[in-house]
């Protein structure tokens, strides 16, 4: 049986059953005994800590939910960032190979000297 379901049907129905007996006792107007008081109040005590332990599973759970989320928008970030790097120099060795025209700077024109040779 899980936690919430041993919460629900067992531990709800003890901390039921020790608060009407204690109920019963104090409607007969007679100060109700201890015993009924200390079982009302174990019961509770244990229904609460029970609860306590489900929480603080839940809050684990959560935190590993929370973990893997930023884990798997880490791998997405690492992956696009892969894939530009990849285009990056995909681009930069095209260029290389097709030499300084290819990245948008003109060739240098050869021009016939103007000056004067003796």
């Amino acid at each position: 049986m899980n936690p919430l379901q041993r919460i629900t049907t067992e531990d709800y129905t003890d901390v039921e059953g020790a608060l009407r007996a204690l109920a019963r006792v104090s409607r007969d107007g007679a100060t109700p005994p201890l015993t009924a008081i200390d079982t009302a109040t174990d019961s509770l005590q244990s229904l609460l800590e029970r609860m306590r332990r489900v929480l603080r599973e839940m809050q684990k759970l959560e935190t590993y939910q929370e973990a893997l989320k930023l884990l798997k928008q880490i791998i997405d970030d690492e992956e696009k960032l892969l894939d530009k790097t990849r285009e990056e120099r995909k681009r930069d060795l095209i260029r290389k190979l097709n030499g300084p025209a290819s990245n948008g700077d003109p060739k240098p024109e050869k021009r016939p000297s103007t000056e004067k040779k003796p």
